[in-house]
């Protein structure tokens, strides 16, 4: 994805966006390890969020973007070949469904700042890094991560990508969560 400055927002931490991604399991039932990402963008969310619109689009109306959200619509945009990559399990592909997921349901309502593109804010302020966050602790949730002894386990029972797996169980050790 391309980005034109970033997009600040109001703060949160990641253990305040670990609780809103453990609600969001709990309002869609979800018990297993594996987040049914695509499932709940497909039939849960429509029957939560009657305004709620998820969008498949094809290359040239989406170019570069592999997932565009706009909150304030309701609506999720995803490239067609992402999408069809994450109805296929492939771990970063579910990662931008459960990205673009982050920023409907954390920036409702929100105002937000575009910063020039050379402006830093503190990262707890990126909307970007707040999405990521949010698809990192939806789809490799600490409540199960016990079950693992490093992040390549992590990564298969999940179904996330290497990178994601790594980058989470980095953030679960300095958090408590594992033993690191």
């Amino acid at each position: 994805m391309s980005r034109i400055g970033v997009v600040a927002v109001p703060p949160r931490s990641r253990a305040a966006i670990r609780e809103i991604a453990h609600l969001v399991r709990d309002v869609v039932k979800c018990t297993v390890p594996k987040f049914p990402i695509v499932e709940v963008l497909e039939h849960a969310l429509p029957t939560l969020f009657p305004r709620y619109v998820l969008e498949i689009c094809d290359f040239a109306e989406m170019g570069a973007n592999h997932g565009l959200t706009y909150p304030e619509e309701w609506r999720i945009k995803i490239r067609e070949d992402i999408y069809e990559r994450a109805c296929d399990d492939e771990g970063r592909d579910r990662m931008t469904l459960a990205h673009e997921l982050g920023h409907l349901i954390l920036h409702q309502k929100v105002a937000f700042a575009r910063m020039p593109p050379d402006a830093t804010v503190p990262v707890y302020m990126d909307s970007e890094w707040q999405a990521n966050c949010f698809g990192g602790e939806l789809l490799m949730c600490a409540r199960h991560v016990h079950r693992c002894r490093n992040a390549s386990e992590a990564e298969r029972l999940f179904g996330v990508s290497s990178q994601a797996a790594s980058t989470q169980w980095e953030a679960y050790k300095r958090d408590g969560i594992i033993e690191g």
